[in-house]
Formats: C-alpha cells, sequence, structure tokens
C-alpha cells in the first residue's frame, strides 16, 4: 500500500517503549507527539479547589496514584479537546503515546480521528513485551518533572537530579512503584487489549513489533514498515 498517514498509534503494555519510539520517529517525519498521560497530569496541576469540578478530579487523580486507569469517557473528551486543538493548529500529523487505554475510549478517540482522513489515515503499531521485562523497565524509569519526557537512567548517573535536556527535576513517577506497576499490568490485560482490538475490527492498518530489541532495533522495524507509506501531503 501506497497511503499518506496523518496518525501513528503505539500502543503496547507500560515499558514497552512508546514514549521512546515516539520521540525517535516524531523528528525523523514532522509529526508532533501527543501524550494522554501529559495532557491529564496538566489536568490536575491546572485544576484549583474554587472549580466546579474540583472534587471529581480529586477521585480521578487518586486512581491515577494508585495505577487505576480513570473514567474513560472523562479521559477521550481531555483527548479529543487536545486533538482538535492540534488539528486546527495545521500540524502536519500526530503521533499517539499509548492512547486509547480502554474500549469507551477508543470508541470515542477513534472515530474522532477517522473523521479527519478516515481509515486509512491512521496506523496502529503494537509493542510487545513479557510481563517480566515491564516490570524491569518501569522500576528502573526516570522523568523530567519540567517536560514530562523520560530520561535514560545511564545518562542520569552523571548528575543524578537535574534533567539534562532543560533543567528540570528529576523524579520517579508514583506510577512507577512496583507494586501500582503490577496493577498497571493487570489494567493493560483487561481494559488495553480490547481497546486494540476494536481497532483492529474498525479495520485500520495494525503491525506487531518486537519490544524487547534495542531501542534502535525497534526503531528500525517501526521505519521499515512506516517507509511503505507516503506520509507527507
Amino acid at each position: 500500500m501506497n497511503l499518506r498517514k496523518k496518525f501513528i498509534i503505539f500502543m503496547g503494555p507500560i515499558g514497552s517503549g512508546k514514549d521512546t519510539q515516539a520521540a525517535i520517529l516524531a523528528p525523523k517525519i514532522g509529526y508532533t507527539i501527543f501524550k494522554s498521560t501529559q495532557a491529564l497530569e496538566e489536568k490536575f496541576r491546572n485544576t484549583k479547589p474554587e472549580d466546579p469540578d474540583y472534587e471529581d478530579m480529586i477521585k480521578e487523580k487518586n486512581m491515577w496514584d494508585n495505577g487505576i486507569l480513570l473514567t474513560p469517557h472523562w479521559v477521550a473528551g481531555v483527548v479529543n479537546e487536545a486533538v482538535q486543538k492540534l488539528v486546527d493548529s495545521g500540524v502536519k500529523g500526530i503521533i499517539f503515546s499509548g492512547s486509547p487505554r480502554t474500549l469507551p475510549e477508543a470508541e470515542q478517540e477513534i472515530p474522532k480521528l477517522e473523521s479527519f482522513g478516515g481509515k486509512d489515515a491512521i496506523v496502529l503499531f503494537k509493542l510487545h513485551v513479557s510481563g517480566g521485562e515491564s516490570m524491569k523497565r518501569n522500576s528502573l524509569r526516570l522523568f523530567c518533572q519540567k517536560n514530562s519526557h523520560p530520561i535514560d537512567p545511564e545518562v542520569a548517573k552523571t548528575n543524578p537530579s537535574i534533567c539534562p535536556e532543560d533543567g528540570g527535576k528529576v523524579i520517579r513517577r508514583t506510577l512507577d512503584n512496583p507494586d501500582v506497576i503490577k496493577v498497571r499490568l493487570g489494567e493493560f490485560e483487561q481494559r488495553t487489549v480490547p481497546a486494540i482490538e476494536y481497532v483492529e475490527k474498525r479495520g485500520i492498518e495494525s503491525i506487531n513489533i518486537p519490544g524487547e530489541n534495542s531501542i534502535q532495533g525497534v526503531a528500525d522495524d517501526v521505519w521499515k514498515e512506516l517507509s511503505k507509506y507516503t506520509l507527507n501531503d
């Protein structure tokens, strides 16, 4: 096939490399990365006690901190609003890192993407890693508090408290606590796998990628598959 793609979706269990591969691919093709995690964290930070939905936000935040997926329809609303703004701003294309996470989210988000260019405007990459590998990777993960991007633990050894890219504080997320990781892996199997199946049943291109190879090896596999499509207007 030789189809123009505007939306690329990376899905897989936690620690499968979704954020990493999105960060590698985006500058190569000029697409904008959309992370539902970052969008939700911004919602949590920006909600104030005087806001009418503050109590609901507190409930969602407690679920978030314990590794439980949030209320799907609320998440989908946040995502679709943000995606519409990006499309309206004229971005070339969008790479989704881990979204949608549940079937109800997929049922709201995927038709929204199709409305911009049909099923042929979307391609899904499924990154596969074992539960043991996911646990290992996530227990070591570090993030920049300022811009939410992952930090290589080896790079962080030079200065374990300051992000080498933008000077933000280096943090470990509550989401990467071992007990929370186990919950999140269970959530993936029970709630995200049905979302993946929904995307595939709609006839959207779906590609399996082994995620336990080296970072560059996975990136090469993604690029090999993506090179089959025309990505430019």
